[in-house]
């Protein structure tokens, strides 16, 4: 097995459903940090509440083909969600959008 083949082994579709929620957990931060006024708090809210999606739809896809395997990937996305949870709530509970 060459290393080109290894290497695409190691790395699935499932790893980007993973890395597209810590970027969003981290987009959130940054919005709701460096926005101005209530509005960009807001918008860093709701782009939050996004980045739990591509962890509720990897998820799924790895339960429906079967690649449990492929999960772990999921703690490091809830670890960068946790954090962006811990941030937003303790310094922009003021402007949560609900």
């Amino acid at each position: 097995m060459t290393s080109a083949q290894q290497e695409t082994e190691r790395f699935s579709p499932t790893d980007l459903w993973w890395l597209a929620s810590g970027v969003l957990a981290a987009v959130s931060i940054g919005i709701a940090t460096f926005a101005h006024g209530k509005s960009g708090q807001h918008a860093g809210w709701i782009v939050y509440f996004g980045s739990w999606a591509p962890v509720i739809l990897g998820t799924l896809w790895c339960l429906a083909v079967k690649k449990t395997s492929k999960l772990t990937g999921a703690r490091q996305a809830l670890v960068a969600i946790g954090i962006a949870t811990v941030n937003l709530v303790l310094f922009h509970r003021d402007s949560f959008p609900f």
